[in-house]
């Protein structure tokens, strides 16, 4: 048989995009249903017409419909009226909607949005608006099935006959046969065409578009309410209708931001920041004209909403989508108006491991040198949030110190003692929690990222402002504190002693959800600051009464007695002055007292109001260990007697080893007897042993220490103290410590 001719292969149909030659599509597909996955798009298109996909329905009879190629950004769009028709006009604001246009409408979108179609531009009017006919996958005519169901009437061209009547030659037979259909929805009253009298009104939606959004989150708050989105603002702002109430109100996408686009209302142009259209694209072909599942949440300042979208799908969150995607950062001030934050924070924590859109180039904050975890022990509680650790054993000297900062952590700023300020209320328990909590504990410290502190110049002050003192440009660390398994930071919040700092994404907590499921258990507890009392309880350095002020020196006398009545009175050192004095605040008197070891000399350190002052030697290692032992730690106080610059003299106690502080300075040789004032102690022997150890084991300050040379100087010393006494000037005055 004679060779058949090659049918002609089908060419694939063109789409509503440039001539340009398309990309190649992209090969992840998104994970909520993209209008181009919503129904397959046919192999063949009619000739001359175009394809697309539906991407609003703005009423009745108009449209907009998108190019089906999204693999290079946002594709172009067209907005087109089915062509001889005429639907119901939608409102808005200041005009009501016309009797079934809501239907009209809504049979339009739920039918056509998301779905592939194509259409034809048959003509345009004067003003530029382009009519068209638009057919569905399956061949059917949109504007036949819209007039069919009597949602539309038909405006046919001029010279069109009746229905009934044969079309002349030239005249348009489509609209021949949308008359045809109009005729028979006529005789059967369907829709807008219906005997029913009251129709127009049952038929006809009232829409609030200035409801008041607080009430409607303490009526619908916390249960998905059905709705509508009408409008993408941006990629995390949409109007939305609430189908309950037809409610029009705008939201925002709790715990995201989406970067945003302003339009110039002089010029019409649209100033987008980076990825802030494919933010608005990927919402729009997601929830654009769509029925959704709307969770209200809270208000801000404005009285917009905030909440949660949810795909009526498969009640994906569009927010947790747009963040994986990278098209959108987590806010922690709008998070607490939502369920889905830990979804949220784990989304982003992936867009930034993959650097996705936004997070292009993007550096962990705790990436660089000295930001690897460490071990240290805790020296000092500078304030609730901040810590000094170090990583050298006790009584080092000169020993490195950090100041750690903890992350995401908002404490009570504390006062000033000698200022007489008390601090915001609950700021001493906040710093007492932390006290007796981390100081002298073996912690792990986690730094998280880093803040730069600018300089700054001393000033006098003046105009109520204080004076301040120059300070260099320096970083602060901020970390995560663990005693044990225990995050210090979610202690502290837990007790109701601090709060969650709501900043930047790039500065914020590795364990932010614990620190806010700590606050939201605190709250529902009332404690801390959460108990509705206005202050601390505590007694505080601010509440005491200094008695190391030179102006209350005499007054040291009268507290004498009561110190003096119990064996032993407890304490908390506030500051080490040197390695045998100390600032010791005592609660049960209510009065900070500075106490002197009595019967033991120390090597004293270097005056800080005497510029080139030397330390002497072995002065900073006992220094050091007073520090690190005896530092913001409780300790039992033995007071003996007051000297006449109102310096308490005694003994000192820590509560941990249960042993005299005295006798451990003698024994690391860091400290001599004083034999007149050691002798009348009741821990003399104690005493005189420990000095015996260290000086038979030659241990720091008796380095070198000969036996012979150290008599000949005890013999010339007493004979010196018998001549003084002869002449009546009496024995020589022990040398004072130095502050």
């Amino acid at each position: 048989p004679p060779r058949q001719p090659a049918r002609p292969r089908a060419r694939a149909p063109p789409q509503a995009t440039d001539r340009r030659r398309p990309a190649r599509a992209r090969a992840d597909p998104p994970a909520l249903p993209v209008p181009s996955k919503m129904a397959a798009p046919p192999t063949y298109a009619p000739a001359g017409f175009l394809r697309g996909i539906v991407k609003q329905v703005l009423s009745g009879d108009t449209m907009i419909v998108m190019g089906m190629d999204s693999s290079r950004g946002p594709p172009p769009e067209k907005q087109v009226t089915l062509a001889h028709l005429s639907a119901p006009r939608m409102g808005n604001r200041n005009t009501p909607d016309e009797p079934f246009a809501w239907r009209a409408r809504e049979f339009l979108r739920t039918w056509l949005i998301g779905k592939p179609v194509s259409f034809r531009v048959d003509y345009s009017n004067q003003s530029g608006r382009q009519f068209a006919t638009v057919l569905t996958d399956d061949g059917t005519n949109v504007a036949a099935a819209v007039v069919a169901e009597g949602l539309a009437r038909v405006v046919p061209p001029k010279g069109t006959p009746p229905a009934g009547q044969a079309p002349a030659e030239g005249a348009a037979s489509p609209a021949s046969q949308l008359l045809e259909l109009e005729a028979t929805a006529l005789a059967e009253h369907r829709g807008m065409h219906t005997a029913d009298v009251g129709a127009k009104q049952s038929e006809t939606r009232a829409v609030n578009y200035a409801p008041d959004g607080a009430a409607l989150v303490r009526e619908l708050g916390g249960q998905p309410v059905t709705a509508v989105v009408e409008h993408v603002l941006g990629g995390a702002s949409f109007k939305v209708l609430l189908l309950q109430g037809f409610q029009h109100v705008t939201l925002l996408l709790a715990g995201v931001q989406a970067p945003s686009v302003r339009r110039n209302h002089e010029t019409g142009v649209e100033d987008a920041q980076p990825f802030a259209k494919e933010a608005r694209h990927f919402s729009e072909a997601r929830v654009l004209h769509r029925t959704v599942r709307v969770i209200l949440g809270g208000t801000d300042k404005g009285g917009n909403i905030l909440g949660t979208l949810l795909h009526v799908t498969n009640d994906i969150n569009l927010g947790v989508e747009l963040v994986k995607a990278g098209l959108a950062r987590v806010v922690d001030w709008s998070a607490q108006f939502t369920d889905a934050a830990p979804l949220l924070r784990a989304a982003e924590a992936g867009a930034k491991s993959m650097r996705l859109n936004l997070w292009q180039g993007y550096v962990a904050p705790n990436a660089g040198p000295g930001m690897g975890e460490y071990q240290a022990r805790v020296v000092e509680v500078v304030g609730p949030d901040v810590l000094v650790v170090t990583t050298a054993p006790p009584g080092t000297p000169n020993a490195e110190e950090k100041r750690v900062y903890l992350s995401s952590v908002k404490a009570p700023r504390p006062g000033n003692e000698r200022k007489g300020d008390k601090g915001e209320p609950f700021s001493h328990d906040a710093r007492e929690w932390m006290r007796k909590n981390a100081v002298g504990k073996k912690v792990r410290v986690v730094p998280e990222y880093q803040r730069k502190l600018p300089a700054q110049e001393a000033s006098a002050g003046g105009d109520g402002a204080p004076p301040t003192r120059a300070r260099p440009e320096s970083d602060r660390t901020y970390a995560a504190v663990f005693l044990g398994d225990r995050n210090l930071a979610v202690g502290l919040i837990g007790a109701g002693l601090a709060a969650v700092n709501v900043g930047r994404s790039d500065d914020r907590s590795a364990y932010f959800d614990d620190l806010v499921d700590a606050e939201k258990t605190a709250k529902e507890k009332k404690v801390g600051k959460h108990s509705g009392r206005e202050g601390s309880q505590q007694l505080g350095p601010a509440d005491c009464q200094d008695l190391t002020l030179p102006e209350n020196r005499d007054r040291a006398k009268a507290f004498l007695p009561a110190l003096q009545r119990d064996t032993r009175v407890r304490g908390t050192v506030l500051h080490v002055i040197h390695g045998a004095r100390f600032k010791v605040l005592v609660p049960k008197e209510a009065c900070i007292i500075s106490v002197a070891l009595a019967g033991v000399r120390c090597p004293s350190t270097a005056r800080r109001d005497q510029p080139g002052s030397v330390s002497e030697p072995f002065a900073d290692e006992a220094y050091a260990l007073a520090r690190h032992t005896l530092l913001q730690r409780e300790v039992d106080l033995e007071i003996e007697s007051l000297d006449k610059n109102g310096v308490f003299l005694g003994f000192v106690q820590t509560l941990d080893t249960k042993k005299n502080y005295a006798v451990g300075l003698l024994e690391a040789g860091l400290a001599r007897r004083i034999p007149p004032a050691a002798d009348r102690s009741r821990h003399a022997l104690e005493l005189e042993a420990a000095e015996a150890s260290a000086v038979a084991a030659r241990l720091r300050i008796w380095e070198g220490y000969e036996e012979a040379a150290a008599e000949d100087e005890e013999d010339a010393a007493d004979g010196a103290a018998t001549a003084a006494a002869v002449e009546g000037r009496g024995p020589p005055p022990p040398p004072e410590s130095d502050l």
